[in-house]
């Protein structure tokens, strides 16, 4: 036990735990009520320009989080662009950095999560409890203030519990705004330990590791018990729910929502730009001093950036298909309701994710480094990060086949298997050009997290393994502040796109609650068509198999 005297001894324990509980705290009470406020407001009310502002809140989502903070440095810092309105001086100039940034731009980048959460619960629920509500003499917002937000309590918890549970996994934000300010939380804490080369530091950082994985699985729990104990059915068709009148509150909606992602969202990327393309740091910003050598030189003068990039992209491909080739047998059990030992892997799988990224990243070390005394297997940095990325992305795979399976009817796969078809020859030719859309999303999906991770590479991630995110972080640590922000902007075009393309995909819903498909599936039934031979559409009007 004296590795875990000499955390619970160190000067930083008591204040990496404290900045650590205000940072979940605070974070996590942002993010719920803007969360909660803004998916209500788009998809309960009659807003107007829904689908711009459902991007809007997207946008952070798709964003590494460590580019959102060099973003917010350059937007709120003490050189940002803030710093020219009135009113920075005492209002916002708490937010450059330090525990407050810290907490702003964490809740900020978990907004997503629960907004998409709620959304779904909020499309759920259904609407024959508001309508009788209405019938018994309710008012519009009567009804749903009493009949269909305490239904939503379940899945604002269970967001609450996964903002917490990010926020004290997260480690690109603090390492960003908080060790400049000599901040640290608990992320921070464990890689200082890690790195260190003190007596026993390497011991210290694996109790540390422990106690926190230990609070992670807490969480993970209360969230399972959560979502157990509060559930509801639907006992027939349910009735459609009309859009809640605003009426003379839709222009302060509007407003406030605007502000809001103006500040979080749109304000800091136009920041991270601007300085992009700024002749030096500090230098006013001219039509005329506009360069992109910034740009060039993160290419062609910093050859770590070029060997990140191709690390991390021959990492995310491989993750990604590895991930959806050994998630597929598990997630068609799942979906079909067969075999009892595949809930007991998929739980297993899930343990990696919900625990903080530096924790998988210690214990990986711990595992392949010298897993028997006097044996060192001298794994690359390169082998570490594909090992920890296939046990962090594990899960995302299993969601996706889930979610593609249960689109599918079972119907189908079995009429091909009684007509003598191979399971081999089953999925190639009439199950794979069903899921194909689904497969392609999952990979774009799997891909994207891998190629922008930071967490696992800042502590696995060696000479021959350095990643895009570790360049990234090493340039902004370094004072490179105007090359960070062009190879920032560069990350941020590449995600977008990244999300335009899954956003296009069924398995996109599956991760985040949409829908997936609407309407949209006459491939599907083109070729589920074929494949039975019948000449009549094998699915009725609500998408069901027909017979």
């Amino acid at each position: 036990m004296a590795a875990y005297q000499a955390v619970i001894g160190h000067p930083l324990w008591g204040q990496a735990w404290r900045n650590t509980g205000i940072v979940m705290g605070a974070s996590t009470i942002l993010a719920v009520v803007v969360g909660t406020a803004g998916a209500i407001l788009t998809e309960r009310t009659d807003l107007p320009g829904k689908r711009g502002l459902r991007l809007l809140f997207l946008m952070p989502m798709f964003i590494p989080s460590y580019v959102l903070s060099i973003a917010w440095l350059q937007w709120a810092g003490a050189e940002g662009l803030l710093k020219t309105l009135p009113f920075y001086s005492f209002a916002l100039s708490w937010l450059d950095g330090g525990l407050g940034g810290i907490c702003v731009v964490m809740g900020a980048s978990h907004v997503p999560v629960v907004y998409l959460l709620v959304a779904a619960a909020l499309h759920a629920v259904p609407g024959d409890y508001g309508r009788a509500a209405r019938i018994s003499g309710a008012g519009p917002w009567k009804a749903f203030l009493t009949a269909e937000l305490p239904l939503l309590m379940p899945a604002v918890a269970s967001s609450a519990l996964i903002s917490a549970a990010g926020a004290m996994d997260n480690f690109g934000i603090p390492a960003f705004l908080g060790i400049p300010q000599n901040v640290v939380v608990l992320a921070t804490f464990l890689y200082q330990l890690a790195i260190g080369l003190g007596p026993g530091a390497f011991r210290q950082a694996a109790a540390l590791a422990t106690l926190m994985a230990m609070l992670a699985v807490l969480l993970v729990l209360i969230q399972g018990l959560g979502r157990r104990i509060a559930r509801y059915r639907l006992t027939g068709p349910s009735s459609p729910k009309l859009p809640l009148p605003l009426g003379r509150g839709k222009i302060p909606a509007v407003f406030g929502l605007g502000v809001w992602l103006v500040l979080t969202a749109v304000g800091p990327f136009v920041a991270l730009l601007l300085t992009s393309v700024t002749p030096a740091y500090g230098v006013p910003l001219t039509w005329e001093n506009v360069t992109v050598e910034h740009y060039l030189a993160v290419w062609s003068a910093i050859p770590a950036v070029l060997t990140g990039f191709w690390n991390s992209l021959s990492l995310s491909i491989p993750t990604a298909l590895l991930v959806l080739f050994l998630a597929r047998p598990i997630g068609k059990a799942l979906a079909r309701g067969s075999a009892p030992a595949a809930r007991g892997l998929d739980i297993l799988g899930v343990i990696p994710y919900a625990l903080p990224g530096m924790v998988i990243a210690l214990a990986v070390l711990l595992t392949y480094w010298r897993p028997w005394p006097g044996l060192d297997l001298a794994v690359s940095g390169w082998v570490l990060l594909f090992a920890a990325y296939l046990a962090r992305f594990f899960t995302l795979g299993v969601r996706v086949w889930v979610a593609a399976w249960a689109r599918v009817a079972p119907e189908l796969e079995e009429a091909a298997r009684i007509s003598g078809a191979s399971e081999g020859k089953t999925l190639r030719y009439i199950m794979f050009p069903l899921l194909r859309r689904d497969v392609m999303g999952g990979v774009l999906l799997i891909a994207m997290f891998a190629f922008t991770e930071l967490t696992v590479s800042s502590l696995l991630a060696g000479a021959d393994g350095m990643t895009i995110g570790m360049a990234l972080f090493n340039l902004e640590s370094g004072g490179y502040t105007l090359e960070s922000a062009a190879l920032g902007t560069i990350l941020t075009v590449v995600s977008a796109g990244a999300a335009a393309l899954m956003m296009k995909n069924p398995a996109s819903g599956a991760i985040y609650g949409e829908r997936g498909m609407s309407d949209d599936i006459d491939p599907h039934r083109r070729v589920a068509q074929k494949a039975v031979g019948g000449s009549e559409p094998p699915f009725n009007a609500d998408g069901s198999v027909r017979g």
